[in-house]
């Protein structure tokens, strides 16, 4: 029975890394292909400033994290945990490496993007698995109420940006829409 219940959840595990990376790629080009509807833009980047980027270490998350809440919390614990953790290393994985890389080479590389995005994907789901394969922790209200805070800051500033440089765009120099 063990061995049938780390298959389940391993195999979850592997499928949601691709999900997570593919919806990462379809919501970073989702605004503009829906013409920009300002009511959509809580949920998909829209500009190339880093701010706007890191939504696609937010959603993807947490549209798995629902799919596994419903499929194999039977199975799984701390899945709200796990979700909060791999937003953490998804978006600190990027946030740590493009700025470290783009000040050594004065720009950035949009391969070099998409491949540490890629990379904090693979470090969040691992993460993720041994979250749910280890025993159950408490307080899983206290994460899901950050998770709320978190996805409430991303709404503000959407349509709120501050000026400062990650909320810039780097293409048009501008701030948010």
């Amino acid at each position: 029975m063990a061995n049938t219940v780390r298959s389940k959840v391993l195999s979850w595990h592997m499928h949601g890394m691709w999900v997570v990376i593919v919806l990462g790629f379809i919501f970073h080009f989702a605004f503009d292909l829906l013409n920009r509807p300002g009511f959509l833009a809580v949920f998909f980047p829209v500009n190339e400033s880093v701010w706007e980027h890191l939504k696609l270490g937010l959603w993807p998350v947490i549209l798995m994290g629902l799919f596994e809440f419903l499929t194999i919390r039977s199975v799984a614990n701390n899945i709200i945990h796990a979700v909060l953790l791999r937003f953490f290393l998804i978006n600190g994985t990027v946030l740590i490496v493009f700025y470290t890389y783009t000040f050594f080479l004065g720009h950035s590389i949009v391969l070099v993007d998409i491949l540490v995005y890629m990379v904090g994907v693979i470090v969040g789901q691992r993460s993720a698995l041994r979250l749910f394969s280890s025993r159950s922790l408490p307080w899983s209200w206290l994460s899901l109420l950050l998770m709320s805070l978190i996805v409430l800051l991303f709404g503000w500033f959407s349509y709120e940006p501050l000026h400062q440089p990650i909320f810039m765009d780097s293409r048009t120099g501008q701030f948010g829409m």
